[in-house]
């Protein structure tokens, strides 16, 4: 896969136009909105699927992350007992860091607000 840059997609659309006759010209032989490929052209819109398809491209979307500080290790579970709520199979434990309580709900103690 070749990955192209926004202002190489429009040089492709400027070149498209250009060799299809003009604005009019190319969103007639494409089937597109010609205020569209106007808009597109100006930079005040995004192509659509059909005017990148148009030029040969198609819009892929990445995904990235970015680290911001160290990994918050995770929360010991207390030991079994030690958990002074009356949790039954009726009620749910209120305690958050209780062994009971189902993993998904827990709250992992930040170290660092302390």
């Amino acid at each position: 896969m070749t990955v192209i840059a926004w202002p190489d997609v429009l040089g492709r659309l400027n070149r498209a136009v250009r060799e299809a006759g003009g604005e009019s010209a190319f969103a007639r032989k494409y089937g597109l909105p010609r205020q569209d490929v106007h808009e597109a052209m100006k930079g005040n819109r995004h192509p659509g699927p059909g005017m990148l398809a148009a030029v040969g491209v198609r819009k892929v979307v990445v995904t990235s992350y970015e680290v911001v500080a160290a990994p918050v290790p995770p929360a010991a579970d207390p030991s079994p007992g030690t958990c002074a709520c009356p949790a039954t199979a009726e009620r749910a434990c209120k305690n958050p860091v209780c062994p009971r309580q189902p993993a998904h709900l827990r709250k992992i103690p930040n170290p660092e607000a302390a």
